[in-house]
This record gives C-alpha cells, sequence and structure tokens, in this order.
C-alpha cells in the first residue's frame, strides 16, 4: 500500500513529465513554421499550397481538442501514437502530397495539448498560475524550435529532426500515463461530476477574442520566417525573426508570471496586450529594415503572449467543455490559410500580412465586452 508521501511525489513526478511533454508539443506546433521554407523547396509548394498545409494542420488540431474527452489519460496516449506515425511519415514521404499527414500532425497535437491542459487544470491548486505555467513552457518550446533545428541541419536531415522529436514525446508520455494510471479512474469520476458545474455557455465574444488571439500567434508564426527571408533575401534573418517573435513571446508571459505584474488586473494586461500587438502588427506590414522588422516581431509576440492563458485560465474556470479549445482551434486553423491564399492571389507575402494585421485591430475592438464581462463576473 502506497504512504502518502510516495503518493505525493508520484502526483509531483507526473505533473513534472506532463509538463515537460507540453513544452515539446510547442517545439512541434511551430516546427512546420519555422521549417516552411525547406518544406516549400522539399514539395516544390507555392503559397497557396502552404496555406492548405497550415488549414489542415490546424483543423485536425480544433478536432483533437474535441476529441480529447472522457478517459484524458487515454485520449493523450492516443494522440501521441498518433504524432509518431505522422511525424514518421512526414520524414520519409518525398513523391507524393503531405497535405494528408499535416492533418493528422495537427489531430495528435490536439489531443495532446488539450488532454494535458485538463489534467493539469484539474491537477492545479491555482489555476491562473498554472495555465500561465504551462503556456510559458510551450513557449519555451517554441522558442527552441528554430535553435534545435538548426544544430540538427548542420549534421542531419529534417526528417531526423521530426522522428527525434517524435521519439521524445513518445517516451515522456509512456512514463507520464504510466505514473498516473493509478489514479486515472477517480480523476475521470470526479470531473464527471464536477467540470460543468455552475459554469455557462462560451460568449460569443469571448470566443471571437479567442480565436483571433490564436489566428494572429499562429499566423504570424506561421509566415514570419519566410515574409522576413523575402524581404530581406536571407535565410538566416528569417531565422533569426521567428526567433526573436517566439523568444518575445516566451518573455511576455515570462514578465506576466511574475508576482509584481501578476498582481494586475487580467483586465490591463490583455488590453495593453492587444494594443502592442495591433502596433507592431501594422509596422510589420509597413516596415521592410531588418531592425524594425526585429523590434515588431518582439513586440507581437510580448504583446500577445500572456492573452492566451489568461483566456485560457478565465475559460476552463468559468464556462462549459472544450469549446475554448475548439475556438482557438479555429481561429489558428483560419488565418495562417487566409495569409497564404491572399498572397498566393496577389503574388506578394506583403500583402498576405494584412490578414494578421486586421485580424489584431478587431481583436482589440472586441476586446473591451470581454474584460468587461470578466470585471463584472469579478466583483
Amino acid at each position: 500500500m502506497m504512504t502518502s508521501a510516495s503518493v505525493l511525489s508520484r502526483e509531483r513526478l507526473n505533473a513534472t513529465v506532463l509538463s515537460i511533454v507540453f513544452g515539446l508539443t510547442g517545439t512541434a506546433t511551430v516546427l512546420p513554421g519555422v521549417a516552411l521554407p525547406l518544406l516549400l523547396k522539399r514539395w516544390s509548394l507555392h503559397d497557396s499550397q502552404a496555406a492548405m498545409m497550415f488549414l489542415l494542420l490546424f483543423v485536425g488540431s480544433s478536432c483533437g481538442a474535441l476529441l480529447a474527452r472522457g478517459v484524458l489519460q487515454r485520449a493523450l496516449l492516443a494522440g501521441t501514437v498518433l504524432f509518431v506515425v505522422a511525424s514518421s511519415s512526414l520524414a520519409m514521404v518525398h513523391s507524393i502530397s503531405p497535405l494528408p499527414f499535416f492533418a493528422l500532425y495537427g489531430l495528435s497535437l490536439g489531443l495532446m495539448m488539450t488532454s494535458i491542459s485538463l489534467i493539469r487544470s484539474r491537477q492545479a491548486l491555482h489555476l491562473s498560475r498554472t495555465m500561465n505555467f504551462m503556456n510559458l513552457l510551450w513557449s519555451g518550446g517554441a522558442v527552441a524550435c528554430p535553435a534545435l533545428l538548426a544544430v540538427c541541419l548542420r549534421y542531419v536531415d529534417m526528417g531526423v529532426f521530426f522522428r527525434g522529436l517524435a521519439l521524445c514525446i513518445l517516451l515522456l508520455t509512456m512514463s507520464a500515463v504510466l505514473l498516473g494510471r493509478w489514479r486515472g479512474r477517480r480523476d475521470n469520476e470526479r470531473a464527471s461530476h464536477h467540470d460543468d458545474h455552475g459554469r455557462v455557455a462560451l460568449p460569443l465574444a469571448f470566443a471571437i477574442v479567442t480565436a483571433l488571439t490564436t489566428g494572429v500567434e499562429s499566423a504570424v508564426g506561421s509566415w514570419l520566417s519566410t515574409y522576413v527571408q523575402r524581404l530581406q533575401q536571407s535565410l538566416a534573418v528569417g531565422g533569426i525573426a521567428i526567433f526573436v517573435f517566439w523568444g518575445g513571446l516566451l518573455l511576455g508571459r515570462a514578465v506576466h508570471s511574475t508576482p509584481i505584474v501578476s498582481r494586475w488586473k487580467n483586465i490591463f494586461s490583455v488590453r495593453v496586450g492587444f494594443l502592442l500587438t495591433a502596433l507592431a502588427s501594422v509596422g510589420l506590414v509597413l516596415f521592410s529594415a531588418k531592425p524594425l522588422l526585429l523590434l515588431c516581431a518582439a513586440m507581437i509576440g510580448f504583446g500577445i503572449g500572456p492573452v492566451y492563458p489568461i483566456l485560457l485560465s478565465i475559460a476552463v474556470r468559468r464556462y462549459r467543455g472544450n469549446y475554448v479549445f475548439l475556438c482557438g482551434g479555429i481561429g489558428a486553423s483560419l488565418l495562417p490559410w487566409l495569409t497564404g491564399t491572399l498572397s498566393g492571389k496577389a503574388s506578394s507575402l506583403r500583402v498576405g500580412m494584412l490578414v494578421p494585421m486586421v485580424a489584431s485591430i478587431v481583436m482589440l475592438l472586441f476586446s473591451r465586452y470581454v474584460m468587461d464581462e470578466e470585471k463584472a463576473q469579478t466583483l
């Protein structure tokens, strides 16, 4: 029979492993955007075809978010197995269309990220702090992706990176599932009684802002490297730009998690974040000089970084079901696709980047409705 100390130790170890896996899903999520110039060359894709790739990737992720129900450990394990299959296929495929495998890749990530988020939300003593910490780890994985890929490409090809990442996630997930297996039924029974108790439906304004937040983040993260590379005619500068963007996002979440800043009202943090994102998105379209492009990339990341964790902590606490994850997936699906589609039709990625710019402005206008509701709920 397990003692209380060993039970607590096992719970902490389970939470630690899950957190590491969540960080690695950040690396996996941004990998297609970071490697986009190489992917375009490998499969001879145009911008409109790449847009379809991102659409399938994030539609798959949305479907995965909806399927993350029931015994969450099983959903997590299923997502991991699918991720291994998708990553291995993308590593080997050369002569046939990669689009179905990107859909499977997105589905697996949606299952994994949503399952881990819900598991950790049930384990958390301080929900807002835990959600921000999890998204901070996700951002850390995203920031590490460009550097890890660059180091990998010095010695091996991109396929090895896909397979190696999948293997790490598989081993860690199996460890987490084994550590949490003894308590899965108890958690599931408790969740079935309390998950939706006292909660209300997700408001439309909140859903729109959530979708736009993840959409702007995904559109910029997916296309920034290619956009800057074309403006500057340098693959290295494109890599620096995406690193600066994800670094700014990581810094924004890290700053927001500090004791001083975390005492601020969520209303203030979200509005300042939206304002910074809107201004920098306009600058990203208007400017062509390298220092200004890098500054705008950093400002977008820093501004939008803490917003989704704040929205997620509100939604998990107050609103029913997985719909907030679905809204996030819809935004992350549509905006990168619209960016690439517009770029293909206009033969200009600068024109395509108008999509996240306009979305960031709309997001700023809609934010007052969400924050007014949050303010009313906390009175």
